[in-house]
């Protein structure tokens, strides 16, 4: 007996929040005294003549073991391999590969590690409308090979894309053309056509996509997080699309994409990054308002957004809103610490994805527009214009308290790398973190050694090699579209929005 709905959408308020909005800095026991400079950094990496206008570095994922995916936008729009591990200790890294996998002046906009191969294959979604995997093994590097395409009779740009992990599915968003945005789901076992397409989800760029990757397995549904500047998040059922018959006949039918449309959420600002937390992760829940939901257990949270105007929120996997932090630039640490932006967050366990010093929970990097020498105390009169050339590329990695939703410990600080915005970081098993930005200098650093307290706090020891893989931490190349901060924005502009079942 199958689930139906029927069209309607019922409208309710979300659940209020465990405190008020709170969010507060705390440094770990040694970040007050520790700021990491790098090792070295690349200039200019691909060794551009014209190096007064070097293009971005958008994207970093570390790549089998000690190589690292980069990838640069226009004018080169080029991915890149690099292997640090050549000549760490000079800063020799050579470039063993450079693909250009979409069609000439496309830029990529995701990158994303084929799960069932990463040592050889990687996905990435472009500006010329299309989804391309490269298997670095093959010398042919011209675009069209092993590529996905929308149903449409002109170009349409994928701003945002991801893999289910065991790489049967691929799914791709659009920016918005004409009066809607859509999300396309591909099979890349059969490539000749998409499974579905779904063009009522969003209404406006669809700046974010991501597959359950803590999915058990069984029977329960598996979901697609996406979130879009149209200020809305959205649950999509993946089994209702992989097990509907009509669907895949019909890749545009409307009440297909209704079928599989379970939760609507209206954060009410532009959406800029999604991801998912492992099941009771984190002990702090909300309590369930609705009377529907009254027999039901508590929210745990399930789900991190960050927004364009800097702000940031826990969700359950109802999108029952379980925290709100506002704006993370209003809270600093007096000349040591504060945000000006978030270069992406994610969550890391001991297992599958460690993170860097071996941390694990919620983490996010951020960065500040403060000058190096100001975070550590010195008289802004005492700043030299030497200086002022890195006050934009610093950045300190947060994690999030087990115990306490408003309490976020900086647990360290890299300092001295970049001269603009920082976009990306990533990490390898060998203890080595790069840093990628608008400077589009490639910066090596090297983890310390660390111990944990008993609360968890990190606690530097000396430099070695520390056991960390990585997750890709990165913006991507498109300008992020910014929605406007109203004096009406409030509360009461916030809902979810549920889609009434009709069991037949």
């Amino acid at each position: 007996m199958n689930s139906l709905f029927d069209g309607e959408t019922e409208e309710i308020p979300a659940a209020t929040s465990t405190s008020s909005s709170r969010y507060r800095l705390k440094f770990s026991k040694s970040s007050n005294s520790n700021n990491l400079a790098p090792l070295y950094s690349f200039e200019n990496p691909l060794g551009i003549q014209q190096s007064e206008n070097l293009p971005y570095v958008t994207h970093l994922q570390n790549f089998d073991q000690s190589r690292y995916l980069v990838v640069f936008s226009a004018p080169e729009d080029t991915v890149v391999i690099f292997d640090p591990s050549t000549n760490s200790t000079t800063g020799g890294a050579q470039i063993i590969g450079k693909y250009k996998p979409h069609l000439p002046e496309s830029g990529v906009t995701k990158l994303k590690l084929c799960p069932t191969n990463p040592s050889h294959l990687f996905w990435t979604s472009g500006t010329d409308g299309r989804v391309v995997r490269t298997d670095v093994r093959e010398q042919d590097t011209k675009p069209g090979k092993n590529t996905l395409k929308g149903k449409w009779a002109h170009k349409r740009s994928f701003l945002s894309m991801d893999v289910s992990s065991d790489g049967n599915m691929v799914v791709a968003g659009t920016e918005k053309d004409g009066e809607d945005a859509s999300i396309v789901f591909w099979d890349p076992r059969n490539s000749s056509k998409p499974l579905a397409t779904h063009t009522s989800t969003h209404s406006d760029d669809i700046t974010t996509l991501s597959i359950d990757r803590y999915h058990t397995g069984d029977n329960s549904a598996q979901y697609l997080l996406s979130g879009s500047t149209d200020c809305l998040l959205s649950l999509t059922n993946l089994y209702a699309i992989t097990n509907d018959d009509e669907a895949n006949q019909n890749p545009d039918e409307e009440d297909s994409e209704d079928d599989a449309i379970e939760r609507v959420a209206n954060w009410g600002c532009s959406i800029a990054r999604t991801g998912w937390i492992p099941n009771k992760a984190y002990k702090f829940t909300v309590p369930r308002k609705s009377e529907e939901l009254a027999d039901e257990q508590d929210s745990r949270v399930r789900i991190w957004s960050t927004s364009d105007m800097e702000t940031m929120a826990l969700w359950s996997d109802q999108l029952d809103s379980v925290y709100e932090y506002g704006d993370l630039r209003i809270e600093a640490i007096d000349h040591q610490w504060k945000t000006d932006y978030v270069i992406d967050a994610g969550y890391c366990d001991k297992d599958d994805h460690p993170g860097p010093w071996g941390m694990k929970g919620l983490l996010k990097w951020c960065g500040t527009n403060e000058c190096a020498i100001r975070l550590i105390a010195t008289p802004l009169s005492r700043l030299t214009d030497a200086d002022d050339l890195h006050c934009s590329g610093n950045i300190a990695l947060l994690q999030l308290s087990l115990k306490d939703p408003s309490k976020w410990n900086v647990e360290q600080r890299l300092t001295g790398g970049h001269s603009e915005i920082v976009r990306c970081v990533s990490w390898d098993k060998q203890g080595l973190i790069v840093t990628g930005g608008e400077d589009g200098k490639l910066a090596f650093w090297r983890q310390p050694e660390v111990d944990h307290d008993e609360d968890g706090d990190v606690e530097m020891k000396s430099m070695a090699n520390a056991a960390s893989p990585s997750y890709e931490a990165s913006v991507g190349e498109q300008g992020r579209r910014r929605r406007p901060e109203s004096d009406d924005d409030d509360d009461e502009s916030k809902h979810v929005y549920k889609r009434r079942k009709r069991v037949e």
